[in-house]
């Protein structure tokens, strides 16, 4: 996901009080396609989205250039999912819900009630915010995909911890072979069926190397198992490593500037500043 990668090299741009304006923010509008802005006091937060977007590669263009600055305008980039993941667009309401006043930036950690959001122009910079779900008006994926694109997309951990339930079923179903006698072919097939030779087949060939050759089974749940005890060091390893360094954000706690960390739930949106 590069636009996350892009926007996690902002965070910390922040406006400039008075007269002047932070050139990184006019960047923002200028990657948006909106060279006509010159104050870092318009509202930023769509400008920010779409700057990490284009700096990634993904087009704008269902953007007209006019509406690039109304977070709600994100609704129609890439593809709608129902859920939040990681790295996904959240649009959220602001205000009143018929208002057309929105909020946008990308979600970067999850709870039950709330989405940690990445956003430009909150409390006047690139930084971590908690929103209530219920704000939430749509999320989207930046680019079109489909559902198995979007199980292969996530962090290194999400994907490891898929490839680790492949596993467990593996092995578990190696260690249920060695006692095939509760299987009865018939209660999966009807008589008569063009496959029911076929699986009788195979099941009877799978009960022949579970009894003549029990051990081949259990190197087998040995191995999948192994693979499982592997992976969980590294899933290990990349928590204790994002905590530190912010790298694929999905943690539970927020770091503070004393050092100390929040529970993401406990902070509830506030000051999202004058975002559209």
């Amino acid at each position: 996901m590069r636009w996350l990668e892009i926007a996690w090299e902002d965070q910390g741009v922040h406006e400039i009080a008075g007269p002047e304006a932070e050139p990184k923010i006019l960047q923002f509008f200028r990657d948006a396609g909106r060279d006509d802005i010159t104050s870092d006091e318009v509202a930023w937060c769509a400008a920010w989205t779409g700057s990490c977007l284009s700096r990634a590669g993904v087009s704008l263009a269902a953007i007209p250039k006019s509406e690039r600055l109304l977070a709600r305008s994100y609704l129609s980039i890439g593809t709608p999912i129902d859920a939040p993941r990681i790295g996904c667009i959240a649009v959220l309401t602001r205000g009143d819900p018929t208002s057309g006043f929105g909020h946008v930036g990308f979600v970067v950690g999850i709870t039950d009630t709330h989405i940690a959001l990445l956003g430009g122009n909150q409390s006047n910079a690139v930084s971590v915010r908690h929103f209530p779900r219920s704000q939430v008006l749509g999320y989207r994926w930046p680019v079109a995909v489909t559902p198995a694109d979007l199980d292969t997309s996530g962090s290194r951990i999400t994907t490891t911890a898929q490839a680790q339930k492949r596993d467990a079923a593996k092995a578990g179903g190696a260690q249920i072979l060695p006692q095939p006698p509760d299987i009865d072919p018939s209660a999966w097939v009807a008589k008569g069926s063009a496959w029911q030779s076929t699986i009788e087949s195979a099941i009877g060939f799978f009960n022949f190397v579970a009894h003549r050759w029990p051990w081949l089974m259990l190197f087998i749940s040995a191995y999948y198992l192994g693979r499982i005890a592997w992976s969980s060091g590294w899933i290990r390893s990349w928590r204790a490593e994002d905590a530190s360094t912010g790298d694929h954000v999905g943690r539970q706690t927020l770091p503070q500037p004393n050092g100390s960390t929040i529970p993401l739930q406990a902070e509830v949106a506030a000051n999202v500043g004058q975002a559209l």
